[in-house]
């Protein structure tokens, strides 16, 4: 009897082992205390600190609102990075399960994006404090964060279907994200902008979606505009088309990926 064949799990089982999942991970990453809280905002807090000791001088004579813009593009690109990172190798984490028990791989994936959500959310509610003191005042367009933030979730979540399946079947496929996001956090304008850029790759570094989305979050909470129908649209299409192919693309691989593990 093979995989599919066993398998008969309905949506609100699955669910609540998406939400188990997701809440023991939180817990095993001590996010449920005060030291395990502080030492999720120090990645972020530390490279905000140097990027802007390193970059205020220059940057802030062809950048208003530095740190805002800096901070902003530090939080955002910082969850791409955990949420892929983490739903690539949420498989490779609990290959025992996946050995041992019968269930849907794909609510791995999911808990794994989530539990990164739950703590980019921690985040944010860190940022939004500190753009007041830099002199930031709120906008009602700041409740237009959390649907890039939901935009951003979906992007995550068909990257990460994508990559846990190459990683089962690639072992170096790990450490190939790395030197992609390594090399992503330089050719996005994180800590730069756009403008600095010659116009012929300008618009080579525009079809990064991450620019993008980092962008027009910066927008809203940083200059007080409306972001850009057209580019929410278009990121809004990209998403979904990348969720659902890379869905499609994990449950191909799924029956088989017991059989990666020893």
């Amino acid at each position: 009897m093979t995989y599919t064949n066993r398998l008969h799990v309905t949506p609100q089982h699955f669910w609540n082992l998406v939400k188990e999942l997701t809440r023991c991970e939180f817990k095993l990453r001590d996010q449920s205390t005060l030291l395990g809280f502080l030492w999720t905002l120090l990645h972020p807090t530390l490279m905000f600190v140097v990027l802007y000791a390193l970059f205020v001088k220059w940057m802030g004579n062809h950048v208003p609102s530095f740190p805002m813009y800096l901070l902003v593009g530090v939080v955002q690109w910082n969850y791409f990075v955990k949420g892929t990172t983490g739903g690539m190798t949420s498989l490779l984490q609990k290959s025992g399960l996946i050995s041992n028990f019968i269930f849907p791989r794909s609510a791995l994936v999911i808990s794994s994006v989530f539990t990164n959500l739950l703590i980019h959310l921690l985040e944010l509610g860190v940022m939004i404090p500190f753009l007041f003191a830099f002199g930031d005042a709120p906008s009602l367009k700041w409740f237009l964060l959390p649907g890039l933030v939901l935009l951003e979730t979906v992007m995550i979540l068909g990257a990460s279907f994508l990559l846990a399946r190459l990683a089962v079947d690639y072992k170096d496929m790990v450490r190939i994200w790395e030197i992609v996001t390594m090399t992503g956090f330089f050719v996005t304008p994180i800590f730069f902008p756009v403008e600095i850029v010659a116009p012929d790759r300008r618009q080579i570094l525009l079809l990064n979606p991450m620019a993008q989305v980092i962008a027009e979050t910066r927008k809203f909470m940083v200059y007080d505009q409306w972001p850009s129908p057209r580019v929410l649209g278009i990121l809004l299409l990209f998403s979904l088309a990348l969720a659902w192919f890379g869905y499609r693309f994990f449950k191909k691989g799924e029956p088989h990926f017991a059989e990666k593990f020893p």
